[in-house]
């Protein structure tokens, strides 16, 4: 798992999709740009489709089409008009079912309308059919028949039909992986459509990924930038902006991000943004960078990366509650979104007492199962969900003791150290079967998680030899050393044990400067109840002096950096 830092959306060049800049459009039969009817054309549409009229039933469905609230359920119902003997009218039919646009979803009722189209010769739709042919989408699944269907649009000159195909052979789904017939299908297409800008730039993702001819990659890229394909803006900011191929070039890889954030393209916005907080290419201005992420949002409520940089934007600067609650919303925002390490992050923050979000252990829950989806063998989240199992309000330490374990397996000192627990405190579990306390097991985990530099498994071995266990030899010293590796590490009630250790009155060794060291750290770190009842700040105020950590520094009981 990576550390969640400000994302950089160019960085990711030919991650996407290799069919991006076509990403929906195989399944669109909907105009880019449809002429708004006035009132008067409007009523003389309605008047005629009532009467029976599929062309005008076609456009009030493609008029309602574009109502972003009330127009999905009009645009179905004049589309189901339109489809019983216009062509256009049964695709655009297909597509409300398969997007469920004012009713439900339906993949049988979409391919079902889909071939109605077909029969009625709009060939746009064969684009559709062999996809749902290949996916076995409200279809037998049918690899035959999707190839098939994906060679007969090319050879009628369907709209992005060649893109389709050289996907399928990229991919090796439905056909044997055969990435040279994916760029021989693309180069002879663009033999006979050079203008094709969309497979230009399918072409040069095919490239980039299964070659090392970038020169060949940055021509095509410069023709589909030429024909206007966005995304090929996308691709030529990252080339520049790392130097694959050209001369490192932040002034150029700006003006093609400058060029998607004109178009209100939110990957644009974001990397702009991202650019200005590293003050790349233009001065750093982190205020900019935020606005920017506001844009991006404005523009796309459903694009992640937007909610993902403006939370570690605004994380940095979060003092108080509003800040923090706008940080929060910014998380679950983009972890909705499936932006997984904003996922993770949500689960680190809900499950941590010196996190920037309010510690709430059922969202903790929510968000370790959703990343364990992505990352199942990861030992921190593994930990973390069984650490939060155990801390509800009725602890599921089975489950806990299973995830512990899994944890464990790769060496995650926190989760050996918690089967050390487990089996002091007597819920641990074989076979299924709960088992009795058995110090003797614990000693072991808390010996192996000292090894692997759990500050927590010192404490514990410590306390046990408090407690008169005898199972492991070491000496007095040995005591003190653990219980100062625990201290050193934050773990609450070390550092009240040393005081104690080193009190004036009745301490082992006693020693009243370095118990009232001891004692200001349990009293202001820990703020451990039982310094309090040593009168640990009367001790400390004898002691003003020593009690401060240069002198434990200088006494070697502290590292630099406390």
């Amino acid at each position: 798992m990576r550390t969640l830092s400000l994302l950089l959306t160019t960085t990711a060049l030919f991650s996407f999709s290799v069919c991006a800049a076509n990403e929906g459009r195989a399944f669109s039969m909907v105009p880019e740009v449809l002429p708004v009817p006035d009132v008067e054309t409007l009523t003389t549409l309605r008047q005629q489709a009532e009467k029976g009229d599929a062309s005008a039933a076609f456009k009030l469905a493609l008029h309602y089409l574009k109502e972003p609230t009330t127009g999905a359920g009009e645009a179905f119902f004049w589309a189901s008009k339109a489809a019983v003997n216009h062509a256009e009218g049964a695709a655009l039919l297909g597509v409300c079912y398969y997007e469920g646009i004012g009713t439900e979803q339906d993949y049988q009722k979409a391919a079902e309308s889909f071939e109605n189209a077909r029969r009625q010769g709009d060939t746009r739709v064969l684009n559709a059919l062999a996809h749902m042919y290949a996916e076995g989408e409200g279809v037998q699944q049918d690899s035959g028949k999707a190839i098939q269907l994906a060679e007969r649009a090319v050879e009628l000159g369907v709209p992005n039909a060649v893109q389709g195909l050289a996907r399928y052979y990229l991919e090796g789904k439905i056909v044997p992986r055969d990435p040279d017939k994916a760029m021989k299908i693309l180069r002879e297409h663009l033999e006979q459509h050079p203008d094709d800008g969309v497979a230009c730039y399918t072409l040069a993702v095919i490239l980039n990924r299964e070659t090392e001819d970038t020169q060949a990659v940055l021509a095509l890229l410069k023709n589909a930038d030429a024909l206007g394909v966005e995304e090929a803006w996308e691709a030529l900011a990252d080339i520049y902006y790392r130097g694959v191929g050209v001369p490192q070039d932040y002034a150029k890889a700006i003006s093609y991000m400058q060029k998607l954030a004109d178009k209100g393209r939110p990957e644009g916005l974001v990397s702009l943004a991202a650019m200005h907080y590293q003050g790349v290419g233009v001065p750093k201005n982190a205020e900019k960078a935020k606005e920017l992420c506001r844009m991006a949002i404005e523009r796309d409520s459903a694009y992640a990366p937007a909610y993902r940089n403006l939370a570690v934007l605004l994380k940095e600067n979060a003092r108080d509650e509003q800040s923090r609650a706008e940080v929060e919303r910014c998380f679950v925002c983009a972890a909705q979104l499936n932006d997984i390490d904003c996922t993770v992050e949500l689960a680190r923050e809900y499950s941590s007492d010196a996190g920037l979000i309010r510690k709430r252990i059922p969202e903790a829950l929510r968000w370790c199962e959703a990343a364990l989806k992505e990352y199942p063998e990861s030992p921190e989240l593994n930990c973390l969900f069984a650490d939060n199992l155990c801390a509800m309000e009725r602890a599921d330490r089975k489950k806990a003791f299973v995830h512990y374990t899994l944890a464990a397996g790769a060496k995650y000192p926190r989760a050996v150290y918690r089967l050390g627990r487990a089996w002091e405190e007597g819920w641990a579990y074989e076979q299924e079967n709960r088992q009795p306390a058995n110090q003797d097991k614990a000693a072991q985990h808390y010996l192996q998680a000292l090894e692997l530099g759990s500050a927590e498994a010192a404490a514990a071995l410590a306390r046990m030899a408090d407690l008169g266990y005898t199972g492991v030899e070491y000496s007095p010293a040995d005591w003190v050393n653990m219980l100062k590796i625990g201290a050193d590490a934050g773990v609450k009630g070390c550092a009240a044990k040393l005081a104690a250790y080193y009190h004036p009155k009745g301490g082992q060794q006693p020693d009243a400067e370095i118990s009232a060291a001891w004692m200001k750290i349990a009293l202001e770190r820990d703020k451990t109840p039982w310094a309090m009842t040593m009168r640990g700040w009367e001790l400390v105020a004898e002691h003003e002096e020593a009690a401060s950590p240069e002198k434990l520094r200088e006494a070697a009981l502290v590292p630099d950096g406390r």
